[in-house]
């Protein structure tokens, strides 16, 4: 029992990790999170939403498209938890246990799947009004460099006399 504390008083113990539906109090010395900066789970939801618009509606995404179910509203929900816990807000999609780069080993992605992931972001980034244009780039950078590293086989390459065929038949085109 501490000075002044009253005797029926619970110490409950501080979990490192908010969970969803905790309160977070800050005591104002801490810095703004980007979850917070960027306008936490309603800017989130779009940004997410407006990433699987585009990939599902552009013929430059065919690909990446190609590797998700017909139903997307799964993985609108799931990405959207994602990015909340990634920029410092609700951490409910870490809090499975998932890791994001285990989570997408099962599916083939090589440099172009990943650069067109990492368009499509940057593109439902830009999208978003009002967001500050340094955190927008920032989580476009940032975003990038994960999508790269979720890259797990190179690039079909053409065979050394089918380069050579196709070179011919360009130079006498």
């Amino acid at each position: 029992m501490l000075p002044g504390m009253d005797e029926n008083a619970v110490i409950a113990p501080v979990r490192a990790t908010p969970r969803a539906g905790d309160t977070i109090v800050t005591n104002g010395a801490a810095p703004p999170t980007p979850y917070q900066i960027v306008g936490g789970d309603g800017v989130i939801v779009q940004i997410a939403n407006r990433f699987y618009d585009i990939m599902d509606s552009d013929p430059a995404y065919a690909s990446l498209r190609a590797l998700h179910a017909r139903d997307l509203e799964p993985v609108r929900h799931g990405f959207a938890r994602f990015l909340a816990g990634w920029m410092g807000g609700p951490r409910d999609w870490f809090d499975r246990g998932t890791c994001v780069v285990s989570l997408h080993r099962s599916f083939p992605i090589d440099r172009d799947i990943a650069e067109q992931w990492a368009e499509a972001m940057q593109r439902a980034i830009a999208g978003q009004a009002g967001l500050d244009p340094d955190i927008a780039a920032r989580m476009g950078e940032a975003l990038g460099h994960m999508a790269l590293g979720m890259v797990n086989m190179e690039r079909p390459q053409a065979s050394a006399p089918a380069e050579r065929a196709m070179a011919a038949v360009a130079e006498n085109a």
